[in-house]
């Protein structure tokens, strides 16, 4: 029988990645993106992959998102929450404005725990919760990197707390959820823009799929880091 993962964010560079892995496996693949037409997974007529268009940080589009899924899966083996924002590391904190910090805290933030919040229920016994955090977090005060990047960090950091804590309510109901932090990562956003002139290292997409599958498979929980 087959599983089901269910991928928020499912059509972005790292989101489109993890719902072809998984499809090559022979899962069955929800996907929510905020975009109605993705065009990234070139998927939409495999009847193994089921589109689902809302905002993870509106808890009416997730909670109906949600009601969605349960009538066409049921359940859920699996859940990736790699929902994202294009970065904007040309702006200071000094000079952040306040409604670009809610939005960066709302899609990494708030959109995780309605997501658990939601979706909790709906999981499996057995099952495994996995967030993308980011190695940002790991760098110390005197070797920060040349960007202004303090935003993505703050809301890194604090989805890596609530992960940590809703892995003790998940595991009453036999749910993992896990962290997996990897480096800078081979997707558009590192090759365009401000990103593009900064010296770094780029973990190809497939490590980090395979990271997340390796993952499930070993029943891996806790925070996993990855970097090139």
């Amino acid at each position: 029988m087959s599983k089901t993962v269910f991928v928020l964010g499912g059509t972005g560079g790292i989101g489109s990645a993890v719902v072809h892995s998984f499809h090559r496996l022979g899962w069955h693949v929800a996907v929510m993106a905020r975009g109605c037409k993705p065009k990234n997974l070139n998927l939409s007529n495999d009847k193994s992959v089921t589109l689902y268009t809302g905002n993870a940080a509106d808890e009416n589009d997730m909670r109906r998102v949600g009601r969605e899924f349960a009538e066409v899966h049921g359940r859920a083996d699996c859940l990736v929450y790699s929902v994202g924002v294009p970065p904007d590391i040309g702006i200071a904190l000094s000079e952040y404005p306040v409604e670009d910090w809610d939005t960066t805290f709302d899609t990494y933030v708030k959109g995780f725990l309605l997501s658990f919040q939601v979706m909790l229920p709906y999981m499996n016994s057995g099952g495994h919760i996995i967030a993308l955090g980011s190695a940002i977090t790991r760098f110390s005060s005197d070797s920060l990197p040349p960007i202004y990047a303090g935003h993505y960090a703050a809301a890194k950091a604090a989805l890596s707390e609530l992960v940590k804590w809703s892995r003790r309510e998940a595991k009453e109901k036999g749910v993992r959820v896990s962290l997996l932090s990897p480096g800078a990562v081979d997707t558009a956003a590192h090759k365009v823009g401000d990103l593009a002139n900064v010296p770094k290292k780029l973990l190809p997409l497939s490590v980090v799929c395979d990271a997340i599958l390796s993952m499930i498979t070993n029943g891996i929980e806790g925070e996993l880091q990855v970097v090139a």
